[in-house]
């Protein structure tokens, strides 16, 4: 075979792969964007109030699922209350776009951004970490979905706050009975293994309008600590008077109000005797000693103020008096002895308290707040209900411990 024979068959080898490529080649047609898929479905857990370590990726493509690059989409926290770094991000040569900065919400619930380009949406979750249970059970008169749900958001946020899990308290085959000692009606006998707290509530008649506003706090606790000799609660009730909750909620302040008693029910103010956490008592300067929750005090401005210890409620009746952060210093801190307007955030002193009573806390999830300086406030002037409307429970506390249920004092 001579060399213009072999050129021929070469090309005429060639063509039908020439047609073949001429068919097919060619950049892809890309359309307009149709789906948004997450590379990576898994939901990211981190501590609430805190940054995602790692950026969500999300994937742009059309209808014929090619990757779309140079798309716009946009973000918007739609569950949780995070926030957001950047509100949109553009896809890149393989179509992704990247959620970044996302400071997750304050409570334990699902978290949610919503990607957007065009009409095309994508749900992406994230989840709170905390082993931290509060199971709210509801007794007495029937209440609305909207109240129940004020508790509920109570517990969610203090899961949030309170992250590390409990040792169980057994109370099975102890047949507790809770109207006699937790003032809880129409319940079976209690028989159970308390992951964390059980909290009973009721909106209920207490004393009529203007007195009594709530009562709350534990009424069965775990012995922990060093010879069983630091309670933790187990069980707890918060009671509000029917004649006042209308007038606090068109305030503004009964989810705030709810969240405080809720703390109550987890000891604060209630389990500071038994840690030795009160000095002065029964004088007009009583102080809180413990010592995460005076450097919290410092961290909020309160170098001097708390520069040994923190200035405790000195007035008011026995439910308020020694067991709340002084409102003559603290002003509209969730947990002083004083309903303010709205808002009445949790400070770092009032979660550095928790983590002295023995809970495992998030140490960052805590609201915006500095000291009050009292030039900036006529005195009164955001006041909504002064002391003495809340009030411990009248019944005791009781202890399990070694299987058995044993009456202890509360303070």
């Amino acid at each position: 075979m001579n060399l213009r024979h072999f050129a021929a068959l070469v090309a005429a080898a060639s063509l039908p792969v020439l047609g073949a490529c001429k068919d097919g080649s060619g950049p892809a047609q890309i359309g307009p964007p149709s789906t948004l898929t997450l590379v990576n479905a898994v939901a990211p857990t981190a501590l609430a109030n805190t940054v995602l370590p790692t950026a969500i990726q999300i994937v742009v493509k059309d209808a014929s699922g090619h990757v779309v690059p140079n798309a716009i989409v946009s973000f918007s926290v739609t569950a949780g209350g995070g926030t957001l770094s950047k509100l949109a991000d553009t896809s890149d040569a393989n179509g992704v776009v990247e959620v970044t900065g996302w400071k997750l919400g304050k409570s334990h619930v699902l978290q949610t951004v919503t990607a957007s380009v065009g009409t095309i949406t994508q749900d992406v979750t994230a989840n709170v970490q905390s082993l931290y249970k509060i199971e709210v059970r509801f007794f007495g008169p029937t209440m609305s979905d909207a109240q129940k749900s004020l508790f509920t958001n109570a517990a969610a946020r203090l899961e949030g706050i309170v992250v590390a899990d409990v040792i169980d308290a057994n109370a099975a085959g102890q047949n507790f009975d809770l109207a006699t000692s937790c003032n809880v009606s129409g319940q079976p006998p209690f028989n159970e293994l308390v992951d964390d707290v059980i909290i009973y509530a009721s909106i209920r008649d207490i004393d009529g309008p203007g007195k009594i506003l709530a009562q709350a706090g534990p009424c069965l606790e775990r012995p922990t600590g060093p010879n069983n000799t630091l309670p933790m609660p187990a069980v707890g009730e918060m009671q509000f008077d029917a004649a006042d909750i209308d007038n606090l909620a068109g305030a503004g302040s009964l989810q705030e109000v709810i969240t405080h008693e809720m703390l109550h029910v987890l000891g604060f103010g209630v389990l500071w005797e038994n840690r030795g956490f009160v000095s002065g008592s029964g004088t007009s300067d009583p102080r809180y000693t413990g010592g995460q929750g005076r450097q919290g005090c410092v961290d909020v401005g309160g170098s001097v103020t708390c520069a040994l210890s923190v200035p405790l409620e000195n007035t008011g009746g026995p439910g308020t008096v020694e067991s709340h952060w002084r409102e003559a210093t603290f002003n509209n801190e969730m947990m002083t002895g004083f309903i303010d307007q709205s808002p009445n955030p949790i400070s770092k002193m009032t979660i550095g308290s928790l983590a002295d009573l023995g809970y495992g806390v998030n140490t960052v999830d805590f609201d915006s707040y500095q000291i009050f300086v009292a030039a900036l406030r006529a005195p009164g002037a955001y006041v909504v209900n002064h002391a003495g409307w809340e009030r411990r429970p009248v019944h005791g506390v009781y202890q399990l411990a070694n299987g058995r249920v044993t009456l202890a004092r509360m303070k």
